[in-house]
Parts: C-alpha cells; sequence; structure tokens
C-alpha cells in the first residue's frame, strides 16, 4: 500500500510492506523531468525509488485523476460530451460524509471542504504560461497534446489559487506513470482521512501552525499504526503525513473495517478507508453511491 502526496516538485510517497507490517518513506523529484516522454521518466523514477509500485500495489494519490471535462477512461484522455459543473466523485463524497455525521455512534462530526474542479483548458494555460515551472510544461505538454490552447498575448501573473491548483498537472501525470507500472490507483484525501479516524479530544490543528499541525498528526499516526500494527516512523514533515494517512488507514481498515470505492469511469476512482464503526454503520445504509467491500 503506497499513499502518494503530491507537491508541484516532488512526490512524497508513504510505502507499507505488507508481510513486515513496517512502513518506509520515499521523495521522488519532478524538477529533473524533461524530454519528448516525461511521463516516461517519472514511472522510471518511481520504480527506481519505490520497487513495490508494480502490478499488486494500491497507489493512493491525493489529487483528482483528470480536468473536469476529460474522460480518464480513454486513452489518450477525450473531452466529455456534456461535463458536469461539479465531479461525481465530489458530489458521492459529500453524500458519504453527511451519512456518516448522522452516525449516532460517531465521536466527532465531520464537514468536507473541496476546492473546486477545474477545466482542461485552465491547466493547459498554466502548463503553457511563460512562468510555468519546466517540468510541469513539459507534463502538461505531453499529457494536453492535441487540446486547443490560445496564445496568451499578456500572460497574468501565476498567483494565488493559480498557484496553489496547479499542482494537479503533477497529480495527473503520477497517475499516468503509475498506470504505467501496472499499480492500481485510487484518488485519496488526506484531511478527510484524518477527521474519518481521528478521536473526540483529539486535536488536528491546521497547516499554517506548522509545528503544530506535525505534532498533532504524528499523534494520530502513531495510535493508527498500533491499531494496524504497522511499524512506522514518526513522519518529518506535513507531506509525509499526508502520505501516511492514506496508507494507514487502509491498513488499519483492512483489518477491521470497510472500504469504500467511489467510482465514475470518466472521472476515476476515490477511495475511503472507514473504521469498525463507520464501517458498520455505512454498512446498513442504501446509499447508492458506492460499492462496498467488507475487508
Amino acid at each position: 500500500i503506497i499513499g502518494i502526496d503530491v507537491g508541484e516538485n516532488f512526490l512524497d510517497l508513504a510505502i507499507i510492506d505488507s508481510e513486515r507490517r513496517r512502513l518506509r518513506y520515499a521523495r521522488v523529484g519532478l524538477e529533473q523531468i524533461r524530454g519528448d516522454d516525461p511521463i516516461g521518466k517519472l514511472a522510471d523514477d518511481l520504480a527506481q525509488a519505490v520497487p513495490e509500485l508494480r502490478r499488486g500495489a494500491i497507489a493512493i494519490v491525493d489529487s483528482p485523476r483528470s480536468a473536469l471535462d476529460l474522460d480518464c477512461s480513454t486513452t489518450p484522455f477525450t473531452k466529455r460530451g456534456y461535463p458536469p459543473a461539479t465531479r461525481a466523485i465530489d458530489t458521492a463524497l459529500r453524500r458519504l460524509v453527511r451519512r456518516l455525521t448522522d452516525n449516532p455512534a460517531r465521536e466527532t462530526k465531520l464537514r468536507l471542504s473541496l476546492f473546486p474542479s477545474r477545466l482542461a483548458k485552465y491547466f493547459v494555460d498554466c502548463a503553457f504560461h511563460p512562468d510555468c515551472k519546466p517540468h510541469l510544461n513539459a507534463l502538461g505538454a505531453r499529457m494536453f497534446d492535441g487540446l486547443a490552447r490560445d496564445t496568451i498575448v499578456n500572460p497574468a501573473k501565476l498567483s494565488g489559487g493559480t498557484l496553489f491548483t496547479r499542482f494537479m498537472i503533477a497529480g495527473f501525470a503520477t497517475y499516468q506513470a503509475l498506470g504505467k507500472l501496472g499499480a492500481e490507483t485510487f484518488e485519496g484525501y488526506p484531511y478527510l482521512a484524518f477527521k474519518l479516524w481521528m478521536k473526540r479530544g483529539e486535536p488536528l490543528s491546521p497547516k499554517g501552525k506548522k509545528s503544530e499541525a506535525l505534532a498533532d498528526r504524528k499523534k494520530i499516526l502513531r495510535r493508527l499504526a498500533t491499531l494496524a500494527s504497522i511499524e512506522m516512523p514518526a513522519p518529518g514533515t506535513l507531506d509525509q503525513a499526508d502520505a501516511s494517512i492514506l496508507a494507514i488507514t487502509l491498513a488499519a481498515s483492512l483489518r477491521a473495517g470497510v472500504v469504500a470505492q467511489i467510482v465514475c469511469p470518466p472521472e476515476g476512482r476515490f477511495i475511503v478507508a472507514l473504521d469498525e464503526n463507520d464501517g458498520d454503520y455505512f454498512s446498513s445504509s442504501v446509499l447508492g453511491i458506492a460499492n462496498r467491500t467488507r475487508a
């Protein structure tokens, strides 16, 4: 099981060896990505850093799989005929969270915040912007080849939300690279995973409070590692903590809980690892939005 936190310049990975019941960390840089086959280069770098990334591995990526108006079930991606205003995955996820919040046995109530999904043109404009980082430009040029784009005559400076959401270009590329390696890929959301598995009284400070936020996440992860019988070194960064929670909650739910999938072929697959309490409540509910698998 591999949790992957996506950044603009690198990927942080938390790898669980299922046989040894041990977690380790790895980091794969992206800034060296160049050439005619940047996706292949990324796949090679991932395979070298994490040999476990092959057929039989489960990789959970902290990023959507594609832009809102692209169909990721086709190769290469094609335009969706009538793209929705909001991802079907996001709509189903909100319904799932509302339902779990009604669980009378739940110790903490859930609130879900999701960034709005963007159209392909947004990411094309980011990738071909004069200020775009070379590796994101290379990845974007490969993935968005064939999509129409306009020449930006007087491009605005990249700032604010554009700088934040641009990391998804690296996320889209990560899925394609993992596909070359044969790993099963799912989308995940670290903050939701923390909220689902934290106990009453356990704080989860915002990431802006860096040292406090990391300390809170270490405590939750340490408890979950014990629950899952996984030997886990403490994360040294918030990125490692986010990668860890994706992997460790899946490992914990496979021992005692339920693994839920939200599936929409044009958008991909989202995985939600539930503990025994939420899992039993979820399994007894007829939601009509997910496939249920008793671990």
